[in-house]
């Protein structure tokens, strides 16, 4: 990191440029500032020639009235504002000398304040997880002392006199209060690991996801006939491309048998595309937070969510409260190694691939939606991992589901009549904009 920063750095001094900040994580206030800064540098340039020799601008004047307009969240309009005022105010005295001594200062302070900043976080976050180390060594001892507190007891109740059961009995509850605060501590440097964690990484805490999150915890499926049912949602995932269906939120028997065989440490989840893998990890979701699951498998503290094709990366974790909550990042800033939650065999990863991407390895469970291109999974499920199959719908379903897809673009005549010809790709199906005709070039082809 650093000697990224010290290159940025030697770059800005030679030509300032705006994508210093870009890469600089909790710099937000410093890239709002250098815009201008670089502005102000090309204008001086561009008016160099015919006022070399001239004093220069006073900067100081300038730069708090355009810092004024940025703090107040000016948009870009409002800084070429500041600059054509400037410009009037003090006609002739730009030079580029004066000015890039100036913003070369400013520059290196930005960089600075970048290194101290990046190096505070991963500080606070390593410091984080230490005490959450330091607090489970912590309650494992005072559980020990429980143990043997409870020993010595049950020993003097079987042969020592009243004063020694009596004495016996308050070193248990002393021990018991010590197991109590232990797993207190635990909590609170849990919480503070994921809050550190979060700001170390990018994360952010997503409001639609947590709507969404907290409703599917209660919701209850409805059945249509024929192994299909419905959830009938208000909210979505929000990413790209989970609105096939829109906010309903579909089900056949293929998909929950296929969730009752995901067990396993690695699962790749297979289908042909266009029929419906992607939603169906929202239904793996609805089973871990909802409590309908096998007694065997724990609550998971966290669930990662990858929706790959919509760039995006959901966190869902249960807070202190009991409420799920949702956070999320670019997919651009995430790095699933670096994920403490993945390092849980207790938490998912749930991941809706996009491409030949792969997928890591790691200690969580994890359920990849993938196509059967054995290219696809074969690693992924190598030593442990297993595959099961989603179906492609059926007719019979097709004709129970049509009226909760989300505002299909063909009629349910045509639907079924194409049928006929694909089968059961939902894609293919419900495509409207030549999607169908090359579902069937494509089919040709391949036969």
């Amino acid at each position: 990191m650093c000697l990224c920063l010290l290159g940025i750095a030697l770059a800005l001094l030679v030509q300032p440029s705006t994508d210093f900040a870009r890469g600089v994580p909790g710099l937000k206030e410093h890239a709002k500032r250098h815009p201008l800064h670089a502005g102000v540098a090309r204008r001086a340039g561009a008016a160099q020639e015919d006022n070399s020799g001239q004093d220069r601008l006073d900067l100081e004047e300038v730069v708090a009235e355009a810092d004024r307009v940025l703090e107040d969240n000016g948009t870009a309009k409002e800084t070429k504002a500041v600059l054509r005022k400037a410009q009037k105010i003090y006609p002739g005295k730009w030079t580029l000398s004066g000015l890039k001594e100036e913003l070369q200062q400013k520059l290196r302070e930005f960089v600075e304040e970048a290194k101290a900043a990046s190096k505070g976080l991963k500080e606070d976050l390593l410091l984080a997880r230490q005490q959450l180390k330091l607090a489970l060594a912590q309650q494992e001892a005072a559980q020990e002392q429980e143990v043997k507190a409870v020993a010595r007891l049950e020993k003097a109740e079987e042969s020592g006199t009243k004063e020694e059961v009596e004495k016996a009995e308050r070193k248990v509850e002393k021990a018991e209060r010590k197991v109590e605060r232990a797993k207190k501590e635990v909590k609170e440097a849990k919480a503070s690991g994921r809050t550190k964690e979060s700001e170390a990484s990018g994360i952010k805490d997503d409001p639609d996801a947590t709507a969404f999150i907290q409703e599917l915890v209660k919701a209850k499926p409805k059945d249509l006939g024929e192994g299909v049912q419905v959830f009938d949602l208000k909210t979505c995932l929000p990413a790209e491309p989970y609105d096939l269906s829109g906010r309903k939120l579909l089900t056949r028997n293929t998909t929950r048998q296929a969730w009752q065989a995901t067990f396993a440490r690695r699962v790749a989840m297979l289908g042909t595309p266009g029929i419906g893998k992607s939603r169906s990890l929202a239904l793996g979701l609805w089973h871990l937070v909802s409590g309908h699951r096998p007694d065997w498998i724990k609550e998971p503290e966290a669930i990662v969510f990858e929706a790959r094709e919509g760039l995006k990366v959901f966190i869902f974790s249960k807070h202190e409260d009991g409420r799920w909550k949702g956070h999320s990042l670019p997919i651009g800033k995430w790095d699933a190694s670096d994920c403490e939650h993945l390092q849980n065999s207790d938490n998912w990863y749930l991941v809706d691939t996009y491409g030949k991407e792969t997928t890591g390895k790691l200690p969580a469970k994890t359920v990849k939606a993938c196509s059967p291109d054995r290219e696809h999974y074969t690693d992924f499920v190598k030593s442990g991992g297993a595959c099961v199959y989603v179906e492609q719908w059926k007719k019979a379903e097709l004709e129970l589901a049509y009226v909760h897809f989300a505002q299909p673009p063909v009629d349910k005549d045509t639907v079924l009549r194409r049928f006929q010809y694909v089968g059961g790709n939902l894609r293919a199906l419900l495509d409207g904009n030549g999607g169908f005709r090359k579902y069937l070039q494509d089919q040709e082809k391949s036969s």
